[in-house]
């Protein structure tokens, strides 16, 4: 199962001898989920697309995207946001309130969970006529460990068990036609060479780099992700197109018309994709705002100039991932551009503008990789129950290691910092030994406080826990030492 922030998609390996992975289309022929659930005005609980479809006109009611809310924090970003439904945090976790029927009901995001999950599992049962109890999720970075917990909470409400997690990007790499061709086209490479850069920007970007294994599979060396992506570029549009009506119109407030501002959202988003394939695209929405029709124009060149700043950012990213990882644009021997954003041809070029000796993966059906590569790491746990990592090459032999930590863990020290044990992006299952001393005279007890986030403060992490560490024989301080051994399993807990 890929759980994306805006789309969802459900895929199986063919046990036919063929091993094909085949991504399962849903009741309605479509091959991709919207990722939103709500309550039609008749009380009727939905969820897909079915759910999608009452947005403009029940927009409190409808939840979209509300995997970007999975393990949210109080103070997270997607919290700051405006959204036409009310979402809050109780102080543990994110809730939503919808009415159904006469009746307001909270729900949250493992809620949100339950019923897609229910949908996607329901897909794949009715098409190969077996039942389903178990799954490999794709996430992206963004999801922490509670954002999993609450995964695997939905999944269980809804019948299905979580063996693993992967993360979208890795999760893509493991499906893409360097994956399938390694040994081919690899064989000829020297030392050093090999490198993949994929960019995965949807509704939110990763930038992952990977490299070559002793194993014959690829490791990730570094990656860097921020939830710059598809929404800055549809806002960029409707702010463009409700500038264009104000002027036409002088006197009519569209922007604090909660349902003409979603109308003209849903034709911008249409119009991004349309402008990604054609010189040129129109906008068309009746009855915008007080009756009002509206049409409007837009050129590529126009739309791409908009696009400067958000791009610049994304190029950004790239170039810091290469940093982190200690490489040039010179080092990197492949580039997948994968996500709704790669169809734009600015984005496209800007990117490849940093690589100009590089090779472009193509793929035939990028959007589909994250969901294929999570089918066939669960053909991998199938037949490989007992595999372990390699302590050294922290891979799976011959297999693309796609789990890892989508944040480090850190432990607290004193005038509130916080260091990293388990490093962030570090391959699971992990595990770290780490020895401490005691701080002063006779002490016979020692307390650990656990975090997880990138910031060395540790006000600004996630606490996790407090571990209590007694019976420590009383010496002088500095003489006294406990080891302390640090373990994450494969599904990232």
């Amino acid at each position: 199962i890929h759980l994306g922030v805006r789309n969802s998609r459900v895929a199986l390996i063919a046990d036919d001898g063929s091993k094909q992975t085949r991504v399962i289309a849903n009741a309605d022929g479509e091959r991709e989920t919207p990722t939103c659930f709500g309550a039609s005005l008749s009380g009727e609980l939905l969820t897909g697309s079915l759910a999608l479809q009452q947005q403009v006109r029940n927009s409190k009611n409808v939840i979209v995207d509300f995997t970007r809310f999975l393990g949210a924090t109080e103070d997270s970003p997607v919290l700051k946001k405006k959204y036409p439904f009310d979402a809050s945090h109780d102080g543990t976790q994110v809730v939503f309130k919808i009415e159904v029927g006469d009746e307001e009901k909270t729900f949250t995001p493992a809620d949100g969970v339950q019923l897609l999950v229910s949908s996607l599992k329901n897909t794949a049962e009715s098409s190969t006529g077996h039942p389903i109890h178990k799954a490999v999720v794709s996430v992206g970075w963004h999801c922490n460990r509670a954002g999993r917990e609450q995964i695997v909470a939905g999944c269980k409400a809804a019948g299905v068990q979580v063996v693993g997690f992967v993360n979208t990007t890795a999760s893509a790499m493991l499906a893409s036609q360097l994956e399938r061709n390694l040994s081919a086209a690899m064989a000829t490479e020297q030392e050093g060479d090999g490198k993949v850069l994929v960019v995965n920007s949807g509704a939110c970007t990763t930038v992952a780099l990977f490299g070559r294994s002793s194993t014959g599979g690829y490791v990730r060396l570094a990656y860097r992700s921020s939830w710059l992506g598809g929404d800055d570029f549809t806002d960029l549009l409707v702010s463009h197109f409700e500038k264009e009506f104000s002027r036409r119109n002088r006197g009519v407030d569209l922007k604090n018309n909660r349902r003409a501002m979603l109308k003209l959202t849903v034709a911008c988003e249409q119009a991004k994709c349309n402008l990604s394939m054609a010189p040129q695209t129109q906008v068309n929405v009746d009855s915008l705002c007080d009756g009002i029709d509206f049409s409007g124009r837009l050129t590529r060149g126009r739309y791409e100039s908009m696009l400067q700043a958000p791009i610049a950012k994304l190029v950004t990213l790239v170039e810091e991932t290469l940093t982190e990882a200690g490489f040039q644009a010179s080092d990197v021997h492949n580039l997948l551009l994968i996500g709704g954003n790669a169809r734009i041809p600015k984005f496209q070029a800007a990117i490849e503008g940093l690589f100009p000796n590089v090779t472009r993966v193509e793929e035939v059906n990028a959007d589909e990789l994250s969901v294929c590569g999570a089918a066939k790491h669960a053909q991998f746990l199938m037949e490989h129950p007992d595999a372990v990592l390699d302590d050294e090459t922290e891979f799976f032999a011959g297999q693309t290691n796609v789990s890892a930590t989508p944040h480090a863990i850190r432990i607290g020290l004193l005038g509130g910092k916080c260091v990293p044990v388990i490093k962030q992006g570090a391959a699971l299952p992990a595990r770290v030994q780490q020895r401490f001393a005691t701080t002063s005279d006779n002490q016979t007890s020692l307390v650990l406080e656990l975090y997880e986030g990138e910031s060395a403060v540790a006000s600004e992490c996630v606490h996790l826990a407090t571990v209590h560490v007694k019976s420590i024989l009383p010496k002088p301080r500095l003489s006294a030492f406990v080891d302390v051994v640090f373990i994450l399993e494969s599904s990232g807990v």
